[in-house]
């Protein structure tokens, strides 16, 4: 998440990983690259994981998140998703909100995705890995985040 203050917080679980960095500027797309075992990943809401423990942190409203997630109109299209340009093994689905990575087991390339627009201030989103490969001889690999300002 990218606060208005220009923080960059992670999460893990839930639990706040502290201010990864600072005087980040605004515009910021979020750049996946799904590596090594990890071949799906989702862009989920509040809403769509029903039951879970994941919650918004206390510095954000949690009812302006609640209404952008569950809204209707012009706010349902600014949704979080992936942009159509995407690496040449990577095939979108669920509206744009799932990225797999074509051919896991035999190549782990070329599995880029990014954001569709710029993070808003305050926004709180979460990736879930949907599925793993076992075929590498790699540790568990996180799908790797990059951030960058346009």
């Amino acid at each position: 998440m990218r606060t208005r203050e220009g923080d960059l917080v992670f999460y893990v679980n839930s639990c706040s990983q502290g201010v990864a960095a600072s005087n980040i500027p605004g515009n910021l797309y979020v750049v996946l690259d799904l590596y090594g075992k990890c071949s799906q990943i989702a862009i989920v809401t509040d809403r769509e994981q029903a039951g879970s423990s994941f919650f918004a942190p206390p510095s954000t409203d949690s009812n302006q998140i609640h209404e952008a997630s569950t809204s209707q109109g012009p706010r349902l299209r600014d949704k979080l998703r992936f942009h159509t340009r995407c690496g040449s093994l990577v095939k979108l689905s669920a509206n744009r909100r799932t990225g797999e990575r074509l051919k896991p087991s035999d190549e782990f390339n070329n599995g880029i995705v990014m954001t569709h627009r710029p993070l808003k201030d305050d926004e709180l989103f979460e990736i879930r890995i949907d599925r793993l490969v076992s075929c590498f001889i790699l540790t568990f690999s996180l799908p790797y985040f990059q951030f960058v300002a346009l």
